[in-house]
């Protein structure tokens, strides 16, 4: 499991004004006011269960220091995340079904243990891995996690098992609880849903061995329902490499990552209401080093227009009036974003 970055849901922090000696000071009722800042966090994610909180006090990302917050679990286990909601953090073993599962609150440093019961249902073990996802129904005012379980790349026929744990603000955890058997074939690559607007989304794959992008799968947390929903207008009908392709949420938007590969371009997707799929960016790049800028991810667009990306090492600032990349960022050696 490489790197990850993901972002966190924008949190305010409440800090009182300190008090000015002055009477002109004294008499202006705004400094004396509570002073709300925005702060947007990043979890900086290293295998198997390392991980760093971080946040820049300045919006323009210049002349800060990210804080830094270890969260470890203390679980032998090779934790991925599952996915994020309301600025909570769902890790979970994307190999094995009897780990536990944690939800983390990383800004006050707390975690739930959600531990996986036997179930005659569920494999232990995955060729495939367990996709999971981390999703709130704002119905009930409860969390859910979801899990299906694969058969591994042979068995592309046979069924995979749904199986879902409520976790309850105040009560905790509910259990694991069987959903039901689907017949999706979902993209193993990141392994977990992308939680947007009460409904978690994967991307599904054709039911051979070719693995070849074919649509978007939506699961309903309030009515615990699966739907399809087509991509793309222009990747439909082609030969697409799920290795191509990853979901992730940006600017408050669903967004679809594609490596236009050998054309030399990665393009970025925004998903509508509608179900369109209009086009934000297409960055080309020089074909001889698209190793290097394979796992782009889209983390924020700056108010210069300049757009932030993620690859695993570093994070990279692209200009769109020249299309050039800088490194602005870099994880190397560390372990820790700086």
């Amino acid at each position: 499991m490489d790197h990850q970055l993901l972002p966190l849901p924008m949190v305010e922090d409440e800090e009182k004004e300190a008090v000015r000696g002055s009477k002109e000071d004294d008499d202006d009722d705004q400094m004396k006011k509570k002073r709300r800042i925005e702060r947007e966090w990043f979890l900086f994610c290293r295998p198997c269960y390392s991980f760093h909180l971080c946040y820049l006090d300045d919006p323009s990302y210049e002349n800060t220091d990210p804080k830094e917050l270890k969260v470890d679990t203390g679980e032998e286990a090779c934790l991925c995340s599952i996915g994020t909601c309301n600025g909570l953090l769902c890790l979970g073993d994307f190999d094995r079904d009897r780990n536990p599962v944690y939800i983390i609150d990383p800004i006050n440093n707390r975690f739930l243990t959600i531990r996986s019961s036997p179930d005659p249902h569920c494999r232990e073990v995955d060729k495939l891995g367990f996709m999971s996802g981390f999703g709130y129904d704002d119905v009930s005012g409860v969390y859910k996690v979801l899990r299906l379980s694969g058969g591994g790349w042979e068995l592309f026929d046979d069924k995979m098992v749904c199986s879902i744990c409520t976790v309850h603000p105040e009560h905790g955890a509910m259990g694991w609880r069987f959903l039901d058997y689907v017949r999706y074939r979902l993209v193993p690559e990141g392994r977990s849903g992308v939680f947007f607007r009460g409904k978690l989304y994967f991307l599904l794959i054709d039911n051979c061995c070719n693995g070849f992008f074919v649509g978007v799968l939506c699961f309903d947390v309030a009515k615990e329902k699966f739907s399809e929903i087509p991509g793309p207008a222009q990747l439909n009908g082609k030969c697409i490499n799920f290795h191509r392709l990853h979901m992730v949420l940006f600017e408050g938007k669903l967004v679809l990552v594609f490596r236009n590969f050998p054309e030399g371009s990665v393009q970025i997707w925004e998903f509508n209401d509608d179900y369109s799929w209009p086009i934000l960016f297409d960055i080309p790049f020089d074909r001889t080093t698209k190793d290097k800028f394979f796992h782009l991810k889209p983390l924020k667009q700056m108010p210069d227009g300049c757009l932030l990306m993620y690859d695993k090492l570093c994070v990279r600032c692209y200009s769109p009036q020249r299309w050039q990349g800088a490194v602005v960022r870099s994880s190397r050696g560390g372990g820790v974003l700086y």
